[in-house]
């Protein structure tokens, strides 16, 4: 009879902690900026990259900044909350981070160079970027006046 209680143990114990992932899934993505602010990312991002001189630049950095805390977001598989770029897509959010590196202004120079840009990156990205942002963060420092 043990054993048969031990059971029922373990299956009210995957029923309350499902429910409780569940109730966390349903509760995040409140406060978060994605859904709304990545469509106007991505915009910029296109004409930011095709060249365009009408401010997409700017915008898509101000925009990508933004993005870059946790807030509340969560993709399905998150079990607590990620930053809000990380609702983009694998692909997209490569292209973001690969057009940020190569840009020339100011800003955005200061964003790539930022822990806050490098707190985003992971796995290969980390990887590929995470160096070249802690070199412009130097690069940064000694242009400082």
């Amino acid at each position: 009879m043990r054993v048969g209680t031990s059971r029922l143990v373990l299956t009210a114990t995957v029923i309350v902690a499902g429910l409780a992932a569940t109730s966390a899934a349903d509760s995040a993505n409140i406060a978060c900026p994605a859904n709304k602010v990545l469509p106007e990312l991505d915009a910029n991002y296109h004409e930011c990259s095709h060249g365009f001189e009408n401010g997409s630049c700017q915008r898509f950095v101000q925009l990508l900044k933004t993005l870059l805390p946790k807030f509340d977001c969560q993709r399905s598989f998150d079990t607590s909350p990620v930053p809000a770029v990380w609702l983009a897509n694998d692909a997209a959010f490569e292209d973001y981070v690969n057009l940020l590196s190569r840009l020339k202004d100011k800003d955005a120079k200061q964003l790539f160079a930022s822990a806050a840009f490098r707190d985003t990156l992971d796995g290969a990205m980390a990887e590929e970027y995470g160096p070249l942002s802690r070199k412009a963060e130097k690069e940064l420092k000694v242009d400082a006046p």
